[in-house]
């Protein structure tokens, strides 16, 4: 069975207006390749604000996360 990587993309969990902390694209790629490379899945957190939002900073830095990942060849796509 296959385990998970639970990860926060800053330092809490939960929300907090104090975050100033947040991981960055290559600790997060190295994480996910890491996982991946391994047979198994990262799970990251963005916790969102009071208002339900995520952070601009998280959507941002989750996009450039989606530019640097290179699928591996165990990712399961549409085609399969």
């Amino acid at each position: 069975m296959p385990w998970e990587s639970t990860v926060c993309i800053s330092q809490r969990w939960f929300f907090h207006t104090t975050d100033t902390v947040y991981k960055s694209i290559d600790e997060l790629a190295e994480l996910y390749h890491i996982a991946t490379r391994n047979d198994n899945i990262l799970i990251l957190n963005c916790p969102p604000n009071r208002e339900g939002k995520i952070r601009d900073k998280d959507v941002k830095t989750l996009m450039q996360l989606k530019e640097r990942i290179v699928p591996s060849p165990h990712t399961i796509t549409d085609a399969e």
